[in-house]
């Protein structure tokens, strides 16, 4: 592989359709599949404790779903689509609370696809193949551009930095020094080589921990030293982060909108008020613009402009700060009403509140993130757009 990051085929399958099949699974409602907590029938709590979500769960979303292969390559038992149906995939788990490895495995699938990787060991291989198949962990780290782990002759070692499911992964996305440079990787945690130490954190929708690794199997995704495959990497990452964020608005919406009065046994007894009502339009304008955003970055992403090679890189940046800044004011709003109206749903919305403050936080600060694209041009492709 040359390392060059080429554009998705054209597919008969829309974003919307994506939608429509992962909301048609989630109306069933499994309990066990809402990171609240796992109260259905048969869930093994001690899993749930450690992983963070049911493990046949993610089996039945991410294989036969097909969740995990919607970007993976066609090599790999996948579709090959792009970021335009991936965040809209990640945004509708996110909607629906699903706590299970989704944005990590997501962004795995469309890094093989479009950066390609290395010749595979015969243990990255397998580890891929259960991704697929929804029987592998995958995560990634909750940050880039820390410390590097080393890589030579196919093998990693080194501390790789904190992990979104680090406990129980199979295999971690990491950027590491190479020989020929800085590369992206994916690297194998075989029990033998590994060392985890799980983080206690504010966010309790997702394990983390981080990972020391020893002479760890690994696949450079891409060529060393190729800065296009390290600066799609950062911005997919930032791209499908944000859809989350996006999901979470949505999540946060539905809640307030059953709060209000139109949810059955919770919703406040008066109905909903003419304040409520007006927080529930502001939340869904938010969350409309910054999935505009996120949609405009996708696109950009995944047929980059010759002239303007930057720009879905910048967009992503945008789309993460007001999808953060959409995220935070919609938990704020959720916990009110629901305090306000003496709804049953305290729990969750305490649970979003510290979730959308906590991933906020990730890599830089929204208004950091603003303050970067505003620089790198961004305000001149939105006049243009």
């Amino acid at each position: 592989m040359d390392g060059r990051v080429s554009a998705p085929s054209a597919v008969p399958i829309s974003p919307d359709d994506i939608r429509a099949t992962l909301r048609a699974y989630f109306s069933a409602d499994p309990a066990a599949d809402r990171f609240t907590g796992p109260r259905a029938e048969g869930v093994d709590e001690k899993c749930w404790d450690r992983a963070g979500f049911d493990p046949e769960c993610w089996k039945l979303l991410a294989g036969r779903i097909g969740l995990a292969g919607l970007g993976a390559p066609r090599r790999s038992g996948g579709m090959g689509l792009g970021l335009t149906h991936l965040v809209a995939a990640v945004e509708e788990c996110a909607a629906s609370a699903y706590p299970g490895p989704v944005r990590a495995t997501v962004l795995m699938a469309h890094l093989l696809a479009v950066a390609g990787a290395t010749e595979m060991s015969r243990p990255v291989a397998e580890v891929v193949a259960a991704a697929v198949a929804g029987e592998a962990v995958i995560g990634a780290p909750i940050q880039v551009g820390g410390p590097r782990a080393g890589f030579a002759d196919g093998l990693v070692g080194g501390r790789l930095g904190a992990m979104t499911h680090g406990p129980v992964a199979d295999a971690v996305l990491a950027e590491l020094d190479a020989p020929g440079g800085p590369a992206l990787g994916l690297v194998v945690l075989d029990s033998a080589v590994t060392q985890r130490f799980p983080i206690r954190g504010v966010d309790g929708a997702t394990p983390l921990a981080y990972v020391e690794v020893s002479g760890a199997p690994a696949v450079l995704l891409g060529a060393a030293g190729d800065q296009t495959v390290m600066h799609h990497h950062r911005a997919a990452a930032a791209l499908l982060l944000a859809a989350e964020q996006v999901g979470g608005v949505t999540a946060c919406l539905r809640a307030m909108v059953e709060c209000a009065g139109l949810g059955g046994e919770s919703a406040a007894p008066a109905g909903p008020t003419r304040a409520v009502s007006h927080r529930c339009s502001e939340t869904a304008v938010i969350g409309a613009a910054a999935r505009a955003l996120v949609h405009a970055a996708a696109g950009h992403l995944d047929r980059p402009d010759p002239d303007r090679p930057a720009a879905g890189y910048l967009l992503a940046l945008l789309a993460r700060a007001e999808a953060a800044d959409g995220y935070i004011a919609a938990s704020s709003a959720l916990v009110q009403i629901c305090d306000g109206t003496g709804a049953a749903r305290e729990h969750e919305a305490r649970l979003h509140f510290r979730r959308a403050r906590a991933v906020a936080a990730l890599g830089a600060t929204p208004d950091r993130l603003r303050d970067k694209a505003v620089a790198g041009g961004c305000l001149d492709l939105l006049r243009s757009a």
